[in-house]
């Protein structure tokens, strides 16, 4: 039997804000929430934000308000509701939705109050119950368009299986959305059916995409035999062909696929050591890693008038490649004399990575002042938090972030380094740098937590914490708990067998949770460090790609004919996710030198 009456409505926003909002609340990558601070950290205080945040209680005017509003009848409640319904924070969205609930309740519309709710917080459950009631309103368009929102979510896929009349146009939306398995699943009742000829492709498409390989190749093979000017199922019989050890049949493929077989004919030729013909093929190829490979091997092979003009071209075409090739652009422009190598030096002015490569200083691109105005969303989740409505106080930031102005998430990105949640403060920083790179902003993004385990690691191991600093922010963004999907752990990302190997160096006890102390992970990390610097003679790139990629690899390119070059070893880096790591880190620890000077090591 349903409640009703003072009791329910009492009952429903305990509910509401202890349970529902708890799935929906925080940043994807764990960002916003107010739990506990990092361990082992001291906070540093701010006394203007602690005087501001003291005096809080006025603060639960609005959410005492709210309270008492449900208690009472739907027809003492809805004026003030109404009103409440207006503000943009934690308090209008559970006014709009008690809203929402009650007309629905009442046979009446609840779009407006859904939509207003969902546009401060989107959260699943919300828009699931307004898919809902769309559905049973008979406004079936509206309700799939919602529906799609959800996936990949059963029911959601479900519902829509229920609604769609048209269930290619279901599939052909779940392709799009790279819902593999969701669209093999409408797709294989229908393929023995009058359409099964024309739904092949899309279904194929979803084998491969879900990775299916050998129950695609056969379907792949008779595809490409009746539809040979299918160049992308054609390239996906190749990979097919490939996956089974059948490299030669898949050579052949990729040769009549024209441009669009480069690069994969490029990786074939380079495994059966055919260099020239690799150099070749991936010179050719439309992706813009396929002509960086292709100019690496043409240097490699003692080639570098092919090089030159495939890393102008990269260095001019913006992506993940352009500033690397710009770099190597530069370099061999340089030894030529050609006048074209300042262009690309000043494009690697405000990269101060390359820039510290060539000995040259760098531009650090800072504007005027941002003032930071602590937000008074701020000042409503702390008034919430301390009278013990958590939940509540995370949706409060979570919506107020959201419509935040730049001073206000410098402010808010502050509070949380105060706090102790440096993930989420961080990421605040490098927010507002990529709209208004400005001295604050920086220190935001680039904070020094950990301070005492990091300056005692650092005199311990010969490092200066700086770089210590820069290793941990880009590892880990100074999150004790995190675990990357290789298994490393920690600040510092720690593999637990090199967590072994160290304990055994260092000759003391380990459990690999202990890679979650921070202390323990920060000792650990400066440790390898300090090892891997002294293996490669103290060369930051090597050390650095060691650390990341393991003493063996970056052995290997530093023996290779442009890890030899003098400024060849980042180019040398064959690894994508390495040759990455090691710019950022350098870009990172001159950051920190840059905004804490050369002997400023203590916050």
């Amino acid at each position: 039997m349903r409640r009703t009456g003072r009791y329910a409505r009492r009952t429903f926003f305990l509910v509401l804000v202890g349970g529902m909002l708890v799935a929906a609340l925080g940043f994807a990558a764990g960002g916003i929430a107010l739990g506990p601070p990092s361990p082992r950290e001291t906070k540093p205080g701010a006394p203007a934000q602690r005087e501001f945040l003291a005096s809080v209680s006025e603060e639960l005017h609005h959410v005492l308000l709210l309270e008492k509003l449900l208690e009472k009848s739907p027809r003492e409640s809805e004026a003030g509701l109404f009103e409440l319904s207006r503000r943009a924070d934690a308090v209008g969205y559970l006014a709009n939705l008690e809203l929402a609930r009650r007309y629905r309740e009442a046979g009446q519309d609840p779009w407006a109050f859904y939509h207003r709710a969902l546009s401060l917080h989107d959260s699943a459950p919300v828009r699931r119950e307004l898919a809902s009631w769309l559905e049973e309103a008979g406004r079936q368009a509206e309700a799939r368009e919602h529906y799609l929102l959800l996936l990949p979510d059963e029911k959601a896929l479900q519902a829509l299986l229920r609604l769609e009349q048209d269930l290619p146009a279901l599939a052909e939306e779940l392709l799009k959305r790279e819902l593999w398995t969701e669209a093999a699943r409408v797709l294989e009742p229908l393929l023995e059916g009058p359409e099964g000829p024309r739904l092949e492709r899309p279904y194929l498409r979803a084998l491969v995409g879900m990775q299916r390989y050998g129950e695609a190749l056969p379907r792949l093979e008779r595809y490409w035999r009746e539809n040979p000017a299918d160049l992308e199922m054609g390239w996906w019989y190749a990979r097919c062909l490939e996956v089974a050890g059948r490299r030669e049949a898949a050579f052949v493929v990729y040769g009549r696929l024209g441009a669009k077989g480069s690069y994969r004919r490029g990786v074939i030729l380079e495994q059966w050591g055919r260099l020239p013909e690799a150099a070749i093929a991936f010179s050719s190829a439309p992706e813009a890693d396929g002509r960086w490979r292709g100019a690496r091997l043409w240097e490699q092979l003692g080639r570098p008038d092919k090089a030159l003009p495939l890393y102008v071209a990269l260095g001019r075409e913006p992506g993940r490649l352009q500033d690397d090739a710009a770099f190597r652009a530069y370099v061999l422009l340089s030894r030529k004399g050609d006048p074209l190598a300042e262009d690309f030096l000043t494009y690697l002015t405000t990269h101060p990575a390359w820039m510290d490569r060539l000995g040259k200083e760098p531009r650090w691109v800072e504007e005027a002042a941002l003032g930071a105005a602590i937000p008074a969303f701020l000042k409503r989740a702390e008034a919430y938090r301390q009278s013990g409505r958590g939940e509540l106080a995370q949706l409060e930031l979570r919506i107020g972030v959201r419509l935040a102005s730049l001073p206000e998430k410098l402010a808010l990105g502050e509070w949380y380094l105060e706090e102790g949640h440096y993930f989420a403060g961080v990421g605040l920083g490098i927010e507002v740098l990529g709209e208004h790179p400005c001295a604050r902003a920086y220190r935001v993004a680039y904070p020094r937590p950990f301070a005492e385990p990091v300056l005692k690691a650092a005199a311990d191991y010969g490092l200066d914490p700086r770089l210590l600093w820069a290793v941990m922010r880009e590892e880990s963004h100074f999150r004790p708990g995190a675990v990357s999907r290789a298994g490393a752990r920690g600040l510092m990302q720690i593999m637990p067998g090199t967590g072994e190997y160290i304990a055994r160096q260092k000759g003391v006890a380990f459990e690999v949770d202990d890679l979650f102390d921070p202390e323990t992970n920060i000792r650990f990390g400066a440790f390898y460090l300090a090892s891997m610097l002294k293996s490669f003679r103290g060369d930051l790139d090597r050390a650095l790609a060691a650390y990341n990629a393991g003493p063996g690899n970056a052995g290997r390119w530093s023996r290779s004919p442009l890890g030899q070059d003098p400024h060849g070893f980042p180019t040398a880096v064959t690894f994508a996710e390495t040759r990455e790591y090691i710019t950022k880190v350098r870009n990172s620890y001159l950051a920190y030198l840059w905004l804490y000077g050369e002997s400023d090591s203590r916050p």
